[in-house]
This record gives structure tokens, sequence and C-alpha cells, in this order.
């Protein structure tokens, strides 16, 4: 009788355990995917492949900076003087001896320019100026 009961608990066991086995795995299946899926998977997810796209987007930006470089490059520049004194300014430090300084803009009365600058590759530097200056025949007064 013993063997029996034995018997019955090792086969209620058993049948326990087939069943909780059939009941999850019915439910716990994964889904099948294409060989195309999954390949496009494991590029989408492949650190190399990411690193090699994230350099190429770096030197895309890059180019992109090195190609505005060599654009053309506008200035536009006017002396303060546009009306009353048109007289020469010095500076303080020049002991009363009136010099023109080119780069500064201060001249004898007003003037406007623009300047035009264009960078080739291979070193070229092509610049353009045109500049209107008040002069006894023009005054910029009048425009």
């Amino acid at each position: 009788m013993n063997r029996i009961r034995k018997n019955n608990s090792f086969f209620i066991l058993f049948l326990i355990i087939f069943t909780s086995f059939i009941f999850t795995g019915a439910n716990i299946q994964a889904k099948g995917i294409s060989l195309e899926e999954a390949l496009n998977w494991g590029i989408e997810n492949n650190s190399s492949i990411k690193e090699i796209k994230d350099s190429i987007e770096t030197i895309e930006r890059s180019l992109n900076l090195i190609d505005t470089e060599y654009g053309f490059k506008t200035e536009i520049s006017a002396n303060p003087i546009i009306a009353g004194d048109s007289s020469i300014i010095t500076d303080d430090d020049s002991n009363g001896v009136d010099e023109v300084d080119t780069n500064s803009g201060s001249s004898n009365g007003s003037k406007i320019s623009l300047e035009t600058t264009k960078l080739f590759p291979n070193g070229i530097i092509l610049q353009s100026e045109i500049s209107i200056k008040e002069e006894d025949l023009f005054d910029l007064e009048k425009l």
C-alpha cells in the first residue's frame, strides 16, 4: 500500500510539473523573425558601425566648416564722422603730428567702404574694396 501511494505521489508530481511546462511554454514562445529582420537589427545595434557613422558625421561637419571658410566674406565699414566737423582725427600720443591710419578708418572726412574677400583652397586670396570718400566735389550728406 505504501508503494502505491509513492507511485501515486510521483505520478501526481510528474503530472503537475508536465502541465506547468506545457502551459508556461505556450505563453512564453518567442516570436520568430526572418533573416532580413535579424540582419537589420544586427546592423542597427552594432557598436562598430555606430562609431563609424558618428565619425562620418563628424567629418561631414568639418568639411562644411572648411567650405564656409572658402566662401565670400564681405565687410562694410563707415567712418563715424558723417555730419559736422570733418577735421583730421589725431591720437593724443602723436604730439601734434597728423597721421592717417588706413586700418582704423580715421581719415579726413567721411568714408564708407565695402570690402569683399574670397579665399581659394590653393591659398590665393582675391580681395576687392569699393569706398566712397567725402571730398570737396562729393558730399555724403546730400545722398
